[in-house]
């Protein structure tokens, strides 16, 4: 994605895709790269604004009700508000500022202060493999994750 960012400080990338494809690897790898050069950089993260627990959407288990889970899979899960306003000022305090998550680009408001977005594609076994080898609690239930990773493949992505 191109785009005529709405804001006059900082250079602003955006870095999106599934979930374990990579995303806050690459910030991580990006912004070393950046210091090093002398640029003043910040990195936000989606994971760092969602909401409480017990603002989330709650669902129980089907196969064992004393097993609740915590929906982090929708745009509602996240302060979309705190996150804008964080990067707003990240903006004017940097040369360079990456936003990453999933659901970035499902933010209006975060959209329009990007200067370009990436967008990390991932092919369902790999993205699997690396969702299986982190630690969640409760882990997901098998067959959890397709659902989310087929609604990601489903996305209209012009590529620029």
């Amino acid at each position: 994605m191109r785009n005529e960012a709405i804001n006059s400080g900082a250079y602003v990338l955006g870095i999106a895709g599934c979930s374990n494809s990579g995303k806050t690897t690459l910030s991580k790898t990006l912004s070393t790269a950046l210091i090093k050069e002398g640029m003043r950089v910040a990195v936000l993260s989606q994971d760092a604004f969602y909401h409480p627990e017990e603002q989330l959407e709650r669902v129980v288990s089907r196969s064992d009700p004393k097993i609740i889970f915590y929906n982090y899979d929708t745009i509602n899960a996240l302060d979309t508000q705190k996150f804008v306003l964080n990067l707003q000022k990240a903006i004017s305090e940097n040369d360079f500022v990456i936003a990453e998550g999933n659901m970035i680009m499902e933010i209006d408001s975060l959209r329009q202060l990007l200067h370009r977005c990436i967008f990390i594609t991932l092919n369902y076994s790999l993205c699997e493999q690396r969702r299986t080898a982190r630690e969640y609690n409760p882990m997901d239930l098998p067959g959890y994750f397709l659902h989310f990773f087929l609604e990601y493949k489903s996305l209209k992505i012009i590529y620029l």
